[in-house]
């Protein structure tokens, strides 16, 4: 898997992954917004995953959608993985 351990904000637009290849892709660092406009995942396949783990809570706003491949929750035990 490759791993994204930054925080990533996606201001007031909608955040948009793009997932290609055949690795998992692990978000490990704090998703936000300030739109409230979601998170849409775009996956390569259903055998891979796009993994939202860490020990700082997710606190985007707006509908989360996967349009391909799988999502995974792996937060730290009572820390949101979707805002």
């Amino acid at each position: 898997a490759s791993t994204i351990s930054n925080a990533i904000n996606f201001g007031g637009n909608e955040g948009i992954l793009l997932v290609g290849g055949t690795a998992d892709l692990n978000l490990s660092g704090a998703l936000s917004n300030t739109g409230g406009n979601g998170l849409t995942i775009y996956g390569n396949t259903t055998n891979t995953s796009t993994i939202l783990s860490g020990t700082s809570a997710n606190t985007y706003t707006g509908i989360t959608t996967v349009n391909g491949g799988r999502l995974a929750m792996n937060k730290t035990a009572g820390v949101n993985a979707i805002g």
